[in-house]
């Protein structure tokens, strides 16, 4: 038996249907002249559906759907599968950017979400805002649009922030920011927008999970914090480092959870979009060591309420361990600019 008809013959022991459409493809080729083969197999052309519908003389450089919609080209493109499914990112000159929403309508409810806060969580007196604080939330990095974070600040603690940005870059506005947010005690609330990142920071005790002399590898087999996914985008661990990116601990802490890249562009956005709206706001030329230790202060606190400027939690209180200097974080301030 020859090895094509060893085939034919496997091919028939598991399907005779194949085994007879074989057959009768060869004894159509046997039955064609020369000319009729040829004929039958010259390849046969695709109709040309771009005519008409588009001035681009090449059909065969027509932009794909995506480019065709954004307007982009190739690189916006790629960057484009960088965000988040459910429409909240865009690009823009190849860079990740998110939506600042408009300032909340009405009374007691955020945007865009509607959410709604507790009665008192806000003063509703204008004024001038001269800093911007940064906090986490010191709780799960969610992709719920920052509904339970807003739930819990507002309605069981009684508080509230200017903004939340949750791990996919949703930014939701709680209290438009020309007005009074209790998010960090007086005076910093009186001149100051809060704005929270949602993330767990530290975790349970400065010298135990995760304290100087434990290594990263040990800390991630040996506690359940860094397994637990309950929304399923939480980012990892990382060693905190110091205004060079060297590893280095902050307040007794070696390890904090990183903030996620669309946390820090729609943070990036949300800045420049404050500054442009309220002058006050003095601008930001990037981290060195003498602004990194007032953000990150190595004791005591640095907050002085008559100073405008960007500040931390940390900044504020010797309680508190937010912001924390993750590499990400680090490296998005050295390059911030407004």
């Amino acid at each position: 038996m020859t090895g094509e008809w060893l085939i034919v013959d496997i091919m028939y022991r598991f399907d005779g249907k194949i085994y007879e459409q074989i057959i009768k493809l060869v004894r159509k080729e046997l039955s064609l002249s020369p000319e009729e083969r040829k004929k039958e197999n010259k390849p046969k052309k695709k109709k040309d559906t771009t005519r008409g519908k588009s001035s681009n003389p090449d059909p065969g450089t027509e932009p794909s759907p995506d480019q065709a919609t954004t307007g982009t080209g190739a690189a916006e493109g790629q960057a484009e599968d960088n965000v988040p499914a459910g429409g909240v990112g865009t690009v823009e000159g190849g860079e990740m950017s998110f939506a600042v929403p408009a300032p909340p309508s009405g009374n007691l409810v955020t945007s865009p979400s509607k959410y709604k806060l507790k009665e008192g969580s806000f003063l509703k007196r204008e004024r001038k805002p001269t800093q911007i604080v940064l906090h986490y939330s010191a709780g799960w990095q969610t992709l719920d649009k920052c509904a339970g974070c807003t739930a819990f600040v507002s309605g069981t603690r009684g508080l509230t922030y200017h903004f939340i940005i949750s791990v996919d870059g949703h930014i939701e506005n709680l209290v438009d920011p020309k007005y009074i947010a209790a998010h960090a005690g007086d005076p910093p609330n009186a001149n100051s927008i809060g704005i929270s990142l949602e993330c767990l920071g530290t975790t349970f005790s400065p010298e135990g999970l995760d304290g100087a002399n434990r290594s990263l590898d040990k800390f991630r087999k040996s506690t359940n914090t860094y397994r637990k996914t309950h929304y399923g985008k939480n980012q990892d661990y990382v060693y905190l480092v110091d205004s060079d990116g060297r590893k280095k601990s902050y307040k007794g802490f070696a390890i904090g959870q990183e903030v996620s890249v669309e946390q820090i562009a729609a943070l990036r956005g949300l800045l420049k979009s404050l500054a442009k709206r309220f002058p006050t706001i003095p601008s930001w030329n990037g981290l060195n060591s003498e602004n990194f230790d007032i953000l990150f202060p190595p004791k005591g606190t640095t907050y002085k309420s008559g100073v405008p400027g960007l500040y931390t939690h940390c900044s504020i209180t010797t309680q508190k361990s937010d912001i924390l200097p993750t590499p990400r974080l680090v490296n998005f301030l050295k390059t911030l600019r407004y």
